[in-house]
């Protein structure tokens, strides 16, 4: 089994302009670079030297862009929402609203959350020609099989994950990333490959971390 370190963006929506791979020839070993579109990753026969090459890889990365509105105040550009919908309506509600003579509203702002959670995130994935498996501690075994299978180029029937205990977490955490990352470097090497993301680690999930959009509710009753 081999291990991999993913070389994470600082911000979501980042692109990958460019790579150093000339620092990795101080490394002890010869190490894999892998790159998937903006994924970027280092395999290595050891945690440890992967850990090692992708901070000599990530040394020289020239800024990534495109993060720009991610985070915006919920509040701000409320008006563009890309999903409305009404969660209960009984009768003429506009008709009804309009014409009373006393009317309450409310409106209610939920904004980005971070889920934060401070475990770490592992899974491993080996990968052949015509199937895949994978051990996650993932919260959706079967929601994750389609996205693996849809990421690979596999029928779902060809892909098969297995659960694995790992760390809990409120709401959601990297266990499924780092499933879809070594699922796509297993791909790559031909190999089974061990991925983990250490949520206290700046390079591994500074802007990584799971978190719920943000949205706006708007009540009214007379």
């Amino acid at each position: 089994m081999l291990h991999a370190r993913v070389v994470l963006s600082p911000g979501p929506g980042a692109k990958l302009s460019a790579y150093d791979v000339a620092s990795l020839g101080d490394l002890p070993e010869k190490v894999r670079v892998v790159r998937e579109g903006d994924i970027l990753a280092v395999v290595a026969t050891s945690e440890w030297n992967a850990v090692r090459a992708a901070q000599a890889t990530g040394g020289d990365l020239e800024a990534r862009t495109g993060a720009t509105g991610v985070r915006r105040p919920v509040g701000h550009g409320a008006q563009d929402a890309r999903r409305r919908s009404r969660l209960i309506e009984s009768g003429d509600v506009d008709g009804t609203i309009k014409s009373a003579t006393r009317t309450l509203t409310a409106r209610y702002e939920w904004p980005f959350q971070s889920h934060g959670s401070i475990g770490p995130s592992c899974a491993v994935a080996d990968v052949r020609a015509h199937r895949a498996e994978i051990w996650s501690a993932t919260q959706g075994v079967f929601p994750l099989r389609g996205a693996i299978a849809e990421l690979l180029g596999l029928a779902p029937k060809a892909v098969r994950v297995r659960y694995a205990e790992g760390s809990g977490c409120y709401g959601h955490n990297g266990a499924d990333d780092a499933a879809a990352f070594a699922a796509v470097i297993s791909q790559a090497v031909h190999a089974p490959v061990r991925v983990a993301i250490y949520a206290w680690r700046r390079d591994c999930a500074r802007s990584q971390r799971a978190g719920d959009g943000a949205r706006v509710s708007r009540c009214a009753r007379a």
